[in-house]
Protein backbone atom coordinates (compact mmCIF):
# COMPACT_ATOMS: atom_id res chain seq x y z
CA UNK A 1 0.00 0.00 0.00
CA UNK A 2 1.87 3.63 -1.20
CA UNK A 3 -1.16 5.42 1.33
CA UNK A 4 -1.67 7.53 -1.50
CA UNK A 5 -5.59 8.90 -2.38
CA UNK A 6 -6.47 8.05 -5.77
CA UNK A 7 -6.98 11.74 -7.23
CA UNK A 8 -9.63 11.11 -9.87
CA UNK A 9 -12.92 10.16 -8.30
CA UNK A 10 -12.34 12.90 -5.48
CA UNK A 11 -10.71 15.30 -7.63
CA UNK A 12 -15.04 17.41 -7.90
CA UNK A 13 -16.68 15.81 -4.88
CA UNK A 14 -16.61 19.36 -3.21
CA UNK A 15 -17.68 21.11 -6.33
CA UNK A 16 -21.84 22.66 -5.98
CA UNK A 17 -21.92 23.45 -9.67
CA UNK A 18 -21.66 20.11 -11.23
CA UNK A 19 -23.72 16.44 -9.86
CA UNK A 20 -20.95 14.26 -10.21
CA UNK A 21 -21.89 10.14 -10.60
CA UNK A 22 -18.54 8.18 -11.21
CA UNK A 23 -19.06 5.52 -13.62
CA UNK A 24 -17.64 2.60 -15.33
CA UNK A 25 -18.76 2.40 -19.35
CA UNK A 26 -18.22 5.26 -21.18
CA UNK A 27 -19.96 4.21 -24.55
CA UNK A 28 -23.52 4.09 -22.36
CA UNK A 29 -23.54 8.17 -21.25
CA UNK A 30 -21.98 9.04 -24.03
CA UNK A 31 -25.53 8.15 -25.92
CA UNK A 32 -26.97 10.01 -23.14
CA UNK A 33 -24.75 12.71 -23.63
CA UNK A 34 -26.24 12.84 -27.44
CA UNK A 35 -29.73 12.52 -26.28
CA UNK A 36 -29.03 15.59 -23.45
CA UNK A 37 -30.16 12.87 -20.46
CA UNK A 38 -26.81 14.14 -19.35
CA UNK A 39 -24.83 17.18 -19.67
CA UNK A 40 -21.30 15.89 -20.09
CA UNK A 41 -18.88 13.15 -19.58
CA UNK A 42 -15.47 13.66 -17.69
CA UNK A 43 -12.79 10.89 -19.38
CA UNK A 44 -9.44 10.70 -16.90
CA UNK A 45 -6.85 8.11 -17.63
CA UNK A 46 -6.72 4.93 -15.87
CA UNK A 47 -2.96 6.52 -14.65
CA UNK A 48 -4.33 10.07 -13.75
CA UNK A 49 -2.87 10.19 -10.25
CA UNK A 50 0.49 8.35 -10.79
CA UNK A 51 1.25 10.74 -13.79
CA UNK A 52 0.38 13.52 -11.68
CA UNK A 53 2.97 12.45 -8.65
CA UNK A 54 5.56 11.81 -11.24
CA UNK A 55 4.68 15.29 -13.40
CA UNK A 56 3.82 13.70 -16.75
CA UNK A 57 2.03 15.19 -19.25
CA UNK A 58 -2.34 14.16 -18.48
CA UNK A 59 -4.47 14.06 -21.46
CA UNK A 60 -8.08 14.45 -19.89
CA UNK A 61 -11.22 13.96 -22.34
CA UNK A 62 -14.69 15.91 -21.92
CA UNK A 63 -17.42 14.95 -24.46
CA UNK A 64 -20.47 17.71 -23.47
CA UNK A 65 -23.77 18.12 -24.28
CA UNK A 66 -23.17 21.15 -26.99
CA UNK A 67 -26.37 22.02 -27.09
CA UNK A 68 -26.10 23.34 -24.17
CA UNK A 69 -23.65 25.82 -24.14
CA UNK A 70 -23.96 27.47 -20.62
CA UNK A 71 -24.01 23.55 -18.81
CA UNK A 72 -20.55 23.22 -20.58
CA UNK A 73 -19.06 26.48 -20.04
CA UNK A 74 -19.94 25.56 -16.39
CA UNK A 75 -18.88 22.01 -16.37
CA UNK A 76 -15.64 23.16 -18.11
CA UNK A 77 -15.20 26.20 -14.92
CA UNK A 78 -15.64 23.63 -11.98
CA UNK A 79 -13.03 20.85 -13.77
CA UNK A 80 -10.40 23.85 -14.38
CA UNK A 81 -10.97 24.82 -11.27
CA UNK A 82 -10.57 21.56 -9.34
CA UNK A 83 -7.95 21.02 -11.00
CA UNK A 84 -6.43 23.89 -10.22
CA UNK A 85 -7.18 23.36 -6.78
CA UNK A 86 -5.75 19.47 -6.56
CA UNK A 87 -2.72 20.55 -7.74
CA UNK A 88 -1.71 23.87 -6.51
CA UNK A 89 1.81 23.80 -5.23
CA UNK A 90 1.83 20.23 -5.38
CA UNK A 91 2.13 19.60 -9.13
CA UNK A 92 3.26 21.42 -12.66
CA UNK A 93 0.11 22.33 -13.50
CA UNK A 94 0.93 22.69 -16.90
CA UNK A 95 1.23 19.14 -17.42
CA UNK A 96 -2.89 18.83 -18.17
CA UNK A 97 -4.42 19.19 -21.18
CA UNK A 98 -7.98 19.13 -21.76
CA UNK A 99 -9.61 17.51 -24.83
CA UNK A 100 -13.28 18.96 -25.35
CA UNK A 101 -15.69 17.42 -27.48
CA UNK A 102 -18.96 18.78 -28.27
CA UNK A 103 -22.10 16.70 -29.90
CA UNK A 104 -24.36 19.49 -31.86
CA UNK A 105 -27.07 18.42 -34.17
CA UNK A 106 -26.13 14.70 -33.51
CA UNK A 107 -22.42 15.43 -34.79
CA UNK A 108 -19.18 15.11 -32.61
CA UNK A 109 -17.72 19.14 -33.03
CA UNK A 110 -14.83 21.35 -31.62
CA UNK A 111 -17.01 24.08 -30.22
CA UNK A 112 -21.08 24.07 -28.71
CA UNK A 113 -23.81 25.43 -30.08
CA UNK A 114 -24.11 29.42 -30.82
CA UNK A 115 -25.96 31.99 -29.03
CA UNK A 116 -28.57 32.79 -31.43
CA UNK A 117 -29.00 28.71 -32.23
CA UNK A 118 -29.54 27.84 -28.55
CA UNK A 119 -31.61 30.53 -27.88
CA UNK A 120 -34.02 30.58 -31.14
CA UNK A 121 -36.19 27.11 -30.19
CA UNK A 122 -37.01 28.77 -26.52
CA UNK A 123 -37.70 32.33 -28.31
CA UNK A 124 -40.35 30.58 -30.72
CA UNK A 125 -42.11 29.14 -27.45
CA UNK A 126 -42.31 32.24 -25.85
CA UNK A 127 -42.96 34.29 -28.28
CA UNK A 128 -46.55 32.19 -28.83
CA UNK A 129 -47.17 31.97 -25.01
CA UNK A 130 -46.53 35.66 -24.86
CA UNK A 131 -48.74 37.25 -27.29
CA UNK A 132 -51.11 34.40 -27.22
CA UNK A 133 -51.78 35.49 -23.27
CA UNK A 134 -51.90 39.26 -23.39
CA UNK A 135 -54.13 38.76 -26.94
CA UNK A 136 -56.65 36.59 -24.56
CA UNK A 137 -56.73 38.90 -22.10
CA UNK A 138 -57.17 41.96 -24.08
CA UNK A 139 -59.80 40.48 -26.60
CA UNK A 140 -61.92 39.18 -23.61
CA UNK A 141 -61.75 42.55 -21.60
CA UNK A 142 -62.63 44.48 -24.92
CA UNK A 143 -65.36 42.34 -25.37
CA UNK A 144 -67.03 42.63 -21.91
CA UNK A 145 -66.54 46.18 -21.73
CA UNK A 146 -67.98 46.40 -25.25
CA UNK A 147 -71.36 43.68 -24.48
CA UNK A 148 -69.58 41.81 -26.83
CA UNK A 149 -69.22 38.93 -24.82
CA UNK A 150 -72.65 39.27 -23.23
CA UNK A 151 -74.41 39.06 -26.75
CA UNK A 152 -72.22 36.09 -27.48
CA UNK A 153 -73.50 34.20 -24.93
CA UNK A 154 -76.94 34.58 -25.59
CA UNK A 155 -76.20 33.46 -28.78
CA UNK A 156 -77.10 29.60 -29.75
CA UNK A 157 -73.47 29.27 -29.81
CA UNK A 158 -71.92 26.95 -26.89
CA UNK A 159 -69.26 28.11 -24.62
CA UNK A 160 -67.44 25.37 -26.30
CA UNK A 161 -67.80 26.89 -29.70
CA UNK A 162 -66.58 30.36 -28.44
CA UNK A 163 -63.46 29.06 -27.22
CA UNK A 164 -62.65 26.76 -30.01
CA UNK A 165 -62.89 29.70 -31.59
CA UNK A 166 -60.52 31.96 -30.19
CA UNK A 167 -58.10 28.74 -30.18
CA UNK A 168 -58.74 28.64 -33.95
CA UNK A 169 -57.77 32.43 -34.54
CA UNK A 170 -54.93 32.07 -32.14
CA UNK A 171 -53.19 28.64 -33.54
CA UNK A 172 -53.29 30.59 -37.37
CA UNK A 173 -51.27 33.57 -35.69
CA UNK A 174 -49.02 31.69 -33.67
CA UNK A 175 -47.78 29.61 -36.72
CA UNK A 176 -47.34 32.84 -38.49
CA UNK A 177 -45.10 33.80 -35.46
CA UNK A 178 -43.67 30.83 -35.26
CA UNK A 179 -42.06 30.31 -39.17
CA UNK A 180 -41.44 34.04 -39.25
CA UNK A 181 -39.34 33.31 -35.74
CA UNK A 182 -37.53 30.69 -37.17
CA UNK A 183 -37.29 32.00 -40.82
CA UNK A 184 -35.45 34.79 -39.60
CA UNK A 185 -33.28 33.22 -37.08
CA UNK A 186 -32.18 30.72 -40.02
CA UNK A 187 -31.64 33.58 -42.77
CA UNK A 188 -30.96 36.33 -41.16
CA UNK A 189 -28.95 35.58 -37.95
CA UNK A 190 -27.65 32.19 -39.35
CA UNK A 191 -29.09 29.83 -36.77
CA UNK A 192 -27.84 26.07 -37.25
CA UNK A 193 -30.93 23.94 -36.40
CA UNK A 194 -32.39 20.93 -37.27
CA UNK A 195 -34.86 20.41 -40.20
CA UNK A 196 -37.77 18.17 -41.47
CA UNK A 197 -40.73 18.00 -42.35
CA UNK A 198 -41.55 15.59 -39.20
CA UNK A 199 -39.83 18.34 -36.84
CA UNK A 200 -41.81 20.75 -37.91
CA UNK A 201 -44.97 19.14 -37.50
CA UNK A 202 -44.29 18.41 -34.25
CA UNK A 203 -42.72 21.84 -33.45
CA UNK A 204 -46.34 23.19 -34.13
CA UNK A 205 -47.68 20.66 -31.96
CA UNK A 206 -45.72 21.74 -29.60
CA UNK A 207 -46.91 25.66 -30.02
CA UNK A 208 -50.42 24.39 -30.42
CA UNK A 209 -50.19 22.86 -26.83
CA UNK A 210 -48.40 25.73 -25.16
CA UNK A 211 -50.96 28.16 -26.74
CA UNK A 212 -53.73 26.31 -25.24
CA UNK A 213 -52.00 27.10 -21.93
CA UNK A 214 -51.38 30.57 -22.42
CA UNK A 215 -55.57 31.02 -23.21
CA UNK A 216 -56.60 29.11 -20.45
CA UNK A 217 -53.95 31.11 -17.84
CA UNK A 218 -55.21 34.72 -20.41
CA UNK A 219 -58.44 33.75 -20.00
CA UNK A 220 -58.37 32.97 -15.64
CA UNK A 221 -56.22 36.50 -15.75
CA UNK A 222 -58.71 38.39 -17.29
CA UNK A 223 -61.59 37.95 -15.03
CA UNK A 224 -59.17 39.74 -12.27
CA UNK A 225 -58.53 42.77 -14.70
CA UNK A 226 -61.19 45.19 -15.54
CA UNK A 227 -59.14 47.53 -17.80
CA UNK A 228 -56.32 47.11 -20.45
CA UNK A 229 -54.10 49.40 -18.71
CA UNK A 230 -54.19 46.49 -15.59
CA UNK A 231 -52.91 43.92 -18.37
CA UNK A 232 -50.03 45.81 -18.20
CA UNK A 233 -49.50 45.19 -14.27
CA UNK A 234 -49.78 41.45 -14.98
CA UNK A 235 -46.80 41.21 -17.37
CA UNK A 236 -43.95 41.74 -14.73
CA UNK A 237 -46.14 39.14 -12.59
CA UNK A 238 -46.86 36.31 -14.77
CA UNK A 239 -44.12 37.14 -17.91
CA UNK A 240 -40.90 37.85 -16.68
CA UNK A 241 -41.05 35.02 -13.90
CA UNK A 242 -42.07 32.70 -16.83
CA UNK A 243 -39.47 34.04 -19.25
CA UNK A 244 -36.49 33.55 -15.83
CA UNK A 245 -37.54 30.06 -14.90
CA UNK A 246 -38.29 28.37 -17.89
CA UNK A 247 -34.69 27.93 -19.25
CA UNK A 248 -34.79 30.74 -21.75
CA UNK A 249 -32.24 32.71 -20.99
CA UNK A 250 -30.25 29.97 -18.86
CA UNK A 251 -30.50 26.11 -18.01
CA UNK A 252 -32.82 25.30 -15.08
CA UNK A 253 -30.13 23.07 -13.50
CA UNK A 254 -28.68 26.71 -13.12
CA UNK A 255 -31.23 27.55 -11.08
CA UNK A 256 -31.69 27.15 -7.52
CA UNK A 257 -33.49 23.80 -5.62
CA UNK A 258 -36.70 25.81 -4.48
CA UNK A 259 -36.78 27.93 -8.22
CA UNK A 260 -36.58 24.32 -9.91
CA UNK A 261 -39.75 23.02 -8.31
CA UNK A 262 -41.76 26.60 -9.65
CA UNK A 263 -40.07 25.87 -12.91
CA UNK A 264 -41.66 22.24 -12.82
CA UNK A 265 -44.99 23.72 -12.96
CA UNK A 266 -44.61 26.07 -15.82
CA UNK A 267 -45.52 24.93 -19.37
CA UNK A 268 -42.77 26.88 -20.99
CA UNK A 269 -40.46 24.90 -19.35
CA UNK A 270 -41.41 21.70 -21.05
CA UNK A 271 -42.09 23.43 -24.48
CA UNK A 272 -38.36 24.80 -24.31
CA UNK A 273 -36.77 21.39 -23.58
CA UNK A 274 -39.19 20.11 -26.08
CA UNK A 275 -38.52 22.53 -28.77
CA UNK A 276 -34.20 22.48 -27.90
CA UNK A 277 -34.64 18.73 -28.01
CA UNK A 278 -36.44 19.16 -31.39
CA UNK A 279 -33.83 22.07 -33.73
CA UNK A 280 -30.82 21.35 -31.87
CA UNK A 281 -30.41 17.28 -31.24
CA UNK A 282 -32.54 16.32 -34.28
CA UNK A 283 -34.29 13.91 -31.66
CA UNK A 284 -37.91 12.78 -32.83
CA UNK A 285 -40.30 13.25 -29.38
CA UNK A 286 -42.51 10.44 -30.48
CA UNK A 287 -40.59 7.90 -31.54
Amino acid sequence: KTGIKLLKPHILEDDETVDIMEVKSVKKYEADVRKGDVRGIIIFPDDFTFKALINKEIKIKVKLDGAEPQACGAIMGALSSALSDAFEDTFDKSAFEIDEYYYNNIDETDEPVESITYFTPAIIGFITFFFGFILTMLAFIRERKEGTMERILTSPLKRSEVIIGYILSFSILSVIQSTVTIIVAVLIFNAQIEFSVLILLQAYLIIYLLLLSALGLGIFLSTLAKTEFQIIQFIPLVILPFMLLSGVWAPVETLPGPLRVVSSFIPLTYANNAMRDLFLRGEILLD
